[in-house]
C-alpha cells in the first residue's frame, strides 16, 4: 500500500513539474517504474500518454505521437489484461473505462496531427472521437478549425498544382514557338542563299551568250 500511495505522489508530482513548465523533470518523474502489485500495462499506458503531452508542450509533436502511439496499443493490452482477471460481470464497465481514456490519447493524437499541419489525419481522429465529446465545447471548436485549415490548404495546394501545370505547358509552349522560329529563319537563310546563286548563274550565261555574239 505504501508503494502504491508513494507512486500516485510521484504522478502527482510529475503533474505539478508539467504544470510549471518543468518539462524534464517531469519526463524524469514519469520513468518511475511502477512498484509490484500495480499493472504494467496500466502504469505504462498513463505515463506514455503523459509524456506525450510533454512532448507536446515541447513543440515535439512528431515524438509526441510516437509517445501517444505506444499509450493506445498499452490500452488495447490493458482491456484484454482487465477482461481476463475481472471477469463477465465487470467486464463492460472496464473496458468502457479504457476505451474512455484510449479516446482522450485519440484526442491528443488528433492535436499533434493539427499542429503539424496534417489536417486530413487529425480530421479522421477529431471525428472518430466526436461521440464522446458532444458537450465539449473546446473540441469542437478545435473540430471546426481543423476543418476550415484543411480546406484553406486543399485550395492551396490545387492552386499551387494548377500553377505548375500552366507552367510546364507555358514552356512547352515557349519551346514549340522556339522551334518555329528556328526553323523559319532557316528557311529563309536556305531560300537567301538559292537565290543568290540562281542570280550568280544567270550572269554567267549572259557573259557566255554575249561572248558566243563577238566570236561570230
Amino acid at each position: 500500500m505504501k508503494s502504491y500511495s508513494k507512486y500516485l505522489c510521484g504522478f502527482l508530482e510529475a503533474n505539478i513539474f508539467f504544470i510549471n513548465n518543468q518539462l524534464q523533470d517531469c519526463l524524469n518523474k514519469l520513468s518511475t517504474p511502477a512498484p509490484q502489485g500495480i499493472s504494467t500495462n496500466f502504469a505504462e499506458f498513463f505515463a506514455l500518454n503523459a509524456a506525450g503531452c510533454v512532448h507536446l508542450k515541447m513543440n515535439k509533436p512528431s515524438l509526441a505521437l510516437l509517445y501517444y502511439n505506444k499509450a493506445i496499443q498499452k490500452s488495447k493490452d490493458l482491456t484484454d489484461e482487465l477482461a481476463a482477471d475481472w471477469g463477465k460481470d465487470l467486464k463492460r464497465a472496464e473496458q468502457t473505462s479504457v476505451h474512455s481514456k484510449t479516446n482522450k490519447v485519440l484526442l491528443n493524437c488528433a492535436l499533434s496531427h493539427y499542429k503539424q499541419g496534417y489536417y486530413s489525419n487529425a480530421w479522421k481522429l477529431f471525428e472518430k472521437i466526436s461521440s464522446d465529446n458532444i458537450n465539449n465545447f473546446l473540441f469542437w471548436y478545435r473540430f471546426g478549425t481543423c476543418g476550415l485549415n484543411w480546406f484553406v490548404q486543399e485550395c492551396e495546394n490545387r492552386s499551387r498544382k494548377v500553377q505548375i501545370s500552366y507552367q510546364r505547358k507555358k514552356t512547352s509552349w515557349s519551346n514549340r514557338a522556339k522551334k518555329t522560329w528556328n526553323s523559319t529563319t532557316n528557311m529563309k537563310a536556305t531560300t537567301q542563299t538559292t537565290m543568290t546563286s540562281c542570280a550568280g548563274t544567270s550572269c554567267k550565261l549572259t557573259l557566255t551568250t554575249r561572248s558566243c555574239r563577238s566570236r561570230s
